[in-house]
């Protein structure tokens, strides 16, 4: 009976062995099937990674191309604007102040005094000027009216070229 248990064990140890083999096997089979899985992912990851991140520094760069062409072309208009005002100003200027037709005046009887050079004098014959204080005042919110239309213009230059 001795021998019975013994070849017993013997063979529970066998089958033991092969079972704990047969699972080290398998477990490390799958680790690895998990490891190559997981490897490759993160492979698949960093190429989108670096793919976006190139599309990125792509965008960067055309976003401040289209910024600066914008910026160039507002900053051309700011100037063209600035010379029209001064422009503006000197013709204003020449024909003896804001004038308006002297119909709607209550005071026809006020002489008009013509002034400048002598180019404007038909048109200041029908007019009075107006108070100096009036005329700075109308003449300031016109000019920020120009540079409020052109402020969005840019705004709107921006948006537009950048798909808004």
């Amino acid at each position: 009976m001795n021998e019975f248990i013994l070849r017993g064990i013997v063979v529970v140890l066998a089958v033991a062995g092969t079972l704990k083999i047969g699972w080290d096997f398998g477990a490390d089979y799958v680790q690895s099937e998990f490891d190559t899985y997981k490897l490759a992912l993160v492979k698949e990851n960093e190429t989108a990674l670096i793919a976006n991140q190139a599309k990125l520094r792509q965008a960067q760069i055309d976003n401040d191309t289209i910024s600066r062409k914008v910026a160039e072309d507002h900053e051309s208009k700011v100037s063209e604007l600035n010379k029209k005002i001064a422009d503006s100003d000197a013709r204003i200027k020449r024909a003896g102040g804001l004038r308006v037709p002297a119909s709607i005046c209550g005071q026809p009887g006020v002489p008009t005094t013509p002034t400048g050079n002598g180019e404007h004098e038909a048109y200041i014959a029908g007019t009075r000027e107006l108070p100096q204080e009036v005329g700075d005042a109308l003449k300031r919110l016109a000019d920020d009216a120009d540079q409020v239309v052109e402020f969005e213009r840019e705004h709107q230059s921006w948006e537009r070229s950048h798909g808004f």
